[in-house]
Order: C-alpha cells, then structure tokens, then sequence
C-alpha cells in the first residue's frame, strides 16, 4: 500500500487540486517568471495549501479505491485514519512531511504550508530550469584615463581597388533573368540601337549583330532590299510544340480582338508573333506601344527573319 501522500502526489499530476476531506486542499497555481539575484527562474506549476477547503469531492477516494483494489467505503475509512494520526502529529508540535508536495506544520491551531523548491514531478515543469546570470565587466584596453580608445584601420588602395573588383563580379553573377508563369521570352531587343545586318549568300535567312560598335562595320548589305518585305516580327512567346504555340494564341485572339497573331514555325521553337513589319524603325515603334499597352507583353521582342 502506498503511503498517504503519494495519492496526493498522483492525482496532482493529472488535476489542478486534491482535497482531502476534514483536513484542506492541495491546489496547483502558476508562479510568473522571476528574478532572484542573479538566477532567472522559469514560470513554473507550484502547489499551495488551502485549509478551507475540507468537503469532500470524492476524487481521493476513488483513487484509492482503484489503486488499492478495495471498496469505496474502505477507501473513504483509510482516509479517515490518516488525517486523525496527521492531526495528533500536528498537535505535538511535529512537523508532517508530504513528500514532493512540501511540509505542514501547526502554529496556535493555524496549519501552515511550506512547499517543496521543486515541483519537478508536475509535467508541465518539464524541462524548466533556472537560468544564471553572469555579468562581465570589461576593463580591458583602457587607457591611462579610464577610456577605450578608438582604432581605425586605413587599408591601402590597392586593396580597396580588389574589393570593388571582387563586389562587381559577384554582382554580375548574381544577375539572373527574372522568370515568371508566363512563357519565356528573350529580352536582349533593348539593346538593338545600332543594329549592323548581315546577309548571307544564299538568302535563306538574315542574322544580325547586336554588338555596340560604332567604328566597326560589316560588309555591304542591302538594306533596302531587306525592308521591302515585312521581315521585322514582334515575338509575344516561344514554344517547343505547336499545339502549345497554338493554345497561347488563341488566348491572346480572345483577350485582344483587335489584333492579330500569327505562329512561325521552326526546328526548335513554335513563335507567337503579334505583328509584322517592312522596317524596323516601324517595328521598334510597335514595340514600345506594345509594352506600354498591357504587362502580358513586357518582354517582347524583335526578330529579324525572312519567312
């Protein structure tokens, strides 16, 4: 059979109070976090001692009665037996020991409670401890005055020169296109200010040099004879199938009436073009007006091509 106060300890664990009839409760209450000299100590569960409190609510006697196996009536006659030898210890000046709970003593008929430093057994003081502070004065590199000098490090120019070196290239790999859900488009038209075209011989198709140099210039080419034909497109999105190339259009078909898109077909990519053009100054102009018209057509861009 377990000693009295270990049922008082069991029930605590899984209810906030315990009352032992004719003789108080046990109640669990919660102690804010505080400070002790130089000790933080956690906001714990603590047990108080409520003398008032002596109706019984059968909560202890059936704990009893079911970890002793017996009838409640014989529970409720162990307890009887244990608050009177508690109360002849008491009156004797003795002081009585409840275990992890804490100790009761008896002063001119008033109970008084002290309770444990430790209320670990609860689960909710699980892994709570006390924090120590320690304070560290620094005293070191002081001058004669009791003043910290102050040091500042001058590096030379030529390693200042590296660090602005090293910064500009981590910069430049860091750039990275921005990549969103819509189809992916090229957004390198932005720099076609002096565009140099070439021809080749067998005039299948026309490349162009995107390279800003103004003292270079290619061979003669006849630029004439390249903007007589609407050869400047303005590309909305590339796909790697058709069908795929065929569902973006109609889309945008049905979003904007008033214009019209056309797919050019390739080996490797399904073009969606919103427009064709004799010159480039023309097709630059329908660029920008195409920015500025709807964020859908934020990257397009201009491919020069014979079709």
């Amino acid at each position: 059979m377990k000693i009295f106060f270990q049922y008082i300890e069991d029930l605590l664990i899984r209810n906030d109070y315990v009352i032992v009839p004719n003789f108080g409760g046990f109640i669990v209450q919660q102690q804010s976090s505080e400070i002790q000299n130089n000790t933080i100590i956690p906001p714990l569960l603590v047990v108080g001692f409520n003398p008032l409190l002596q109706h019984s609510d059968g909560l202890l006697e059936m704990e009893i009665a079911r970890t002793e196996q017996i009838t409640y009536r014989q529970a409720v006659e162990i307890i009887n037996d244990s608050v009177s030898k508690i109360k002849n210890l008491l009156r004797s000046g003795e002081i009585v020991d409840f275990g992890k709970i804490g100790k009761i003593a008896q002063n001119n008929g008033t109970l008084i409670f002290s309770p444990t430093n430790d209320f670990r057994f609860l689960p909710s003081n699980f892994g709570l401890q006390n924090v120590d502070i320690h304070i560290f004065k620094n005293n070191f590199y002081k001058d004669k005055n009791g003043e910290k000098p102050i040091t500042i490090a001058l590096y030379p120019k030529t390693m200042l020169r590296y660090a602005a070196s090293f910064a500009l290239i981590f910069t430049m790999l860091g750039v990275q296109p921005l990549l969103d859900k819509k189809p992916q488009q090229a957004g390198f038209v932005n720099i076609l200010n002096n565009v140099n075209f070439e021809k080749k011989f067998n005039n299948a198709e026309i490349t162009f040099d995107t390279q800003n140099t103004a003292t270079e210039q290619t061979e003669n080419v006849d630029i004439e004879s390249v903007e007589t034909a609407k050869n400047f497109h303005l590309i909305v999105g590339c796909f790697s199938t058709q069908t795929a190339a065929e569902n973006y259009a109609n889309l945008l078909k049905n979003k904007y009436l008033e214009m019209e898109f056309t797919i050019f077909p390739s080996t490797n990519l399904q073009r969606v073009s919103a427009g064709s053009f004799s010159t480039f100054e023309e097709a630059n102009i329908a660029l920008k007006n195409l920015k500025n018209s709807d964020k859908e057509f934020e990257n397009v861009w201009i491919m020069c091509k014979q079709m």
